[in-house]
């Protein structure tokens, strides 16, 4: 899951690229660079490269930026972690110290922080778990989802708890899930293959109407259903 969006194989012009890359940085956050910070090039699997997450890009001079940084292709152009995009994100979060980028992922639906596998429980540590925590819980109002990924392992954290759903496959992917118990529901999380969605997406739907029809078919209700 650790990977840049799939890649943009058209070949562009350096002038189309300079102009691609002044629209991007209207993304970034006053004051915010990447100095000498390139965690997302070892972290993410960049496919323009055919580089698998987790190794450090070919490109990539460790601790000093891009080696092909004027003629770098469309898709290292236009990504930029979260830290580089969110001014109220603290200077730990900046992923060289972090060991790990945040993303919003899925048009907003998911804030993921992918971590790098070398250092596979920096998300465990303070302050970042306690964070971690705290946007899940506003995640559970807005009904979206905080994730943590190392490679394609997933951990989606919940206020309660933290389910671990091990492997999720290319063919695989995450929905978050809200069970009916008793009096209240309970969040979760789990992976369906991608083939699956449609039908799972009929069975949340009944799953909820028979839940409204249970909140009004109570005593004292004024529906009639003849």
């Amino acid at each position: 899951m650790s990977e840049f969006p799939e890649a943009d194989l058209k070949e562009y012009s350096l002038a189309e690229l300079k102009a691609i890359e002044a629209e991007a940085d209207k993304q970034i956050a006053p004051g915010r660079s990447c100095g000498s910070c390139s965690m997302c090039c070892k972290i993410a699997r960049i496919d323009y490269f055919q580089k698998p997450p987790g190794q450090w890009c070919p490109h990539c001079n460790i601790g000093k930026g891009c080696g092909m940084y004027e003629t770098r292709p469309k898709v290292c152009r236009t990504f930029f972690c979260h830290w580089m995009q969110n001014p109220n994100l603290g200077p730990e979060w900046k992923p060289d110290k972090a060991k790990m980028y945040l993303c919003v992922e899925l048009s907003g639906q998911r804030l993921a922080a992918h971590v790098d596998p070398a250092s596979p429980g920096a998300w465990r540590k303070e302050p970042y778990y306690s964070d971690l925590k705290r946007w899940a819980v506003q995640a559970a109002k807005n009904e979206t989802q905080v994730s943590v990924f190392i490679d394609r392992h997933a951990i989606v954290i919940l206020p309660d708890r933290d389910i671990d759903l091990g492997i999720v496959g290319r063919d695989e992917m995450i929905v978050s899930t809200k069970e009916k118990q008793g009096d209240r529901f309970v969040l979760g999380a789990e992976k369906i293959k991608r083939d699956d969605y449609e039908r799972k997406q009929k069975e949340w739907a009944a799953a909820r109407q028979r839940v409204e029809m249970e909140k009004i078919q109570k005593p004292g209700s004024d529906w009639n259903p003849s």
